[in-house]
């Protein structure tokens, strides 16, 4: 099975497991020093980790992009007008 299966496959209960993935996110969110951005561009965005935090820190934007290989890890990302999701 290839990496795009499995992450499809597990989208779903990512969140439950991917502690790693939480503290890396909410540490390169702390370490950003501008407070405002036109646009945002997460490669590789999962489930919406970088997303989540940023917005939790009061971080603005007008336009974010989130990018994932795979669809079922788009479908959990937060979605709003501000969001762009892109399967790639």
């Amino acid at each position: 099975m290839n990496i795009v299966q499995e992450f499809s496959r597990f989208a779903k209960q990512y969140d439950t497991y991917n502690i790693i993935q939480s503290d890396v996110a909410k540490k390169l969110v702390s370490i950003i020093d501008k407070r405002d951005y036109s646009s945002i561009l997460d490669i590789g965005c999962g489930s919406g980790l970088i997303y989540k935090n940023i917005v939790d820190n009061n971080i603005s934007f007008k336009h974010f992009t989130a990018v994932d290989f795979s669809m079922e890890m788009l479908d959990i990302h937060p979605s709003s007008k501000d969001i762009e999701k892109i399967h790639f």
